[in-house]
């Protein structure tokens, strides 16, 4: 998934393996591509927005 830019610096960087494994399994990899399973939820995320992948179900 995509996380839009305005959530970019809350979310922070997408570690060592995170970045290894967007690099394996994502076609259409952007500045803000994330693992969702990789993003902590906390208060400071109330509103995240993000955008799927039409090729992700």
């Amino acid at each position: 998934m995509w996380v839009r830019e305005e959530f970019g610096a809350l979310v922070g960087e997408p570690g060592d393996l995170e970045d290894d494994l967007l690099d394996l399994g994502v076609e259409d990899r952007r500045a803000g591509s994330r693992l969702g399973c990789q993003i902590e939820l906390t208060e400071d995320l109330d509103g995240l927005t993000v955008d799927v992948p039409p090729t992700q179900p």
